[in-house]
């Protein structure tokens, strides 16, 4: 997938073995370390692989983007856990900003499917985010480390594209996308704001980040099925159409039929899909196109696969609608 080439926002932290050796320790003292291999895949913490004498293999996880987070996803693995397959948080240290979870052996779904595989899987993960859509909260917004909602979202149109709109109108984001693109995007907005008008009630529990490498895969008879949902970090009550759009982003790279048989597990499992939900969610994901651009670190790939990805929706919109 394009996104396997984006750019780290935060580098990784090198950590001596020694000091993973005094981490561990917190959980068991006399462990012996025998390797810590750092993981390729995350873009913003560092996730190391704990290979221990006698034990089984491990997460080290140390929050260097926002500390903030560490104790939100710890919170959410408990709550999820009967929901959807994840890590188990064996330990963390909210004032050291690391936790130890239980490895989980798989492979992500982007590399599954740059191999043109995994279609077959894609029912488990629709009926995963069903799931995951049936814990409930009383208003939409942002957490705080208990789970309460500490900022409010408001409804889904003045939230989700207020925000974009908003971001639409820096100049960092003006500079990569060109006055013409920002236009066409604000059209596009305003041509289609109405497939959310009847969405403003919708405070579910929204993973944020339910991409192909935030989901392990794991390959069983029957083919490849959901192995665990990894990286809570940006979860908030709001609306699925935010998960659906991010999952599909890459949907013209994807093997055929992924889309449809993540359709079918969806409803399936008691989802609900408007008649145009496609375009919703590529209507929903522009919070996040247009919010990559805003950042202010070089980015040459990702600025690239996400300009990509705008022309290619209000382009394919313009035809459609025209």
């Amino acid at each position: 997938m394009m996104e396997s080439t984006w750019e780290r926002s935060t580098g990784v932290r090198a950590i001596p073995l020694p000091k993973v050796q005094e981490l561990v320790a917190a959980l068991w003292p006399h462990a012996r370390i025998l390797s810590a291999t750092p993981l390729t895949g995350g873009r913003a913490n560092t996730n190391l692989r704990i290979e221990m004498q006698d034990r089984p293999p491990v997460l080290l996880r140390l929050y260097t983007r926002d500390r903030t987070a560490q104790a939100r996803e710890t919170a959410l693995a408990a709550r999820v856990r009967d929901h959807v397959p994840v890590p188990a948080v064996l330990h963390a240290d909210l004032d050291q900003g690391f936790s130890i979870l239980e490895w989980i052996e798989g492979t992500t779904l982007d590399e599954v499917l740059a191999q043109g595989q995994g279609a077959e899987g894609a029912e488990s993960i629709g009926a995963a985010l069903a799931h995951i859509g049936q814990i409930t909260f009383p208003e939409p917004g942002f957490f705080g480390p208990d789970l309460s909602i500490e900022v409010p979202l408001g409804n889904i149109v003045d939230g989700y594209l207020g925000y974009t709109l908003h971001k639409l109108r820096d100049p960092v984001v003006i500079g990569h996308m060109g006055r013409a693109l920002v236009a066409e995007t604000e059209r596009y907005i305003a041509r289609h704001r109405h497939l959310l008008e009847g969405e403003r009630a919708r405070s579910v529990l929204v993973h944020g980040d339910y991409k192909p490498s935030n989901l392990m895969v794991s390959f069983t008879p029957q083919g490849w099925r959901l192995a665990a949902v990894l990286d809570w970090e940006f979860a908030h009550a709001g609306h699925p159409l935010l998960d659906i759009g991010n999952l599909l982003r890459h949907e013209r790279e994807m093997p055929p039929g992924f889309s449809e048989g993540f359709a079918k597990g969806f409803t399936s499992a008691g989802g609900t899909l408007g008649e145009d939900w496609r375009e919703a969610a590529r209507l929903v994901d522009l919070v996040n196109l247009v919010d990559f651009l805003s950042k202010p670190e070089p980015a040459p790939n990702r600025v690239a696969d996400v300009l990509r990805l705008l022309n290619h929706t209000v382009e394919r919109s313009a035809k459609v609608d025209g």
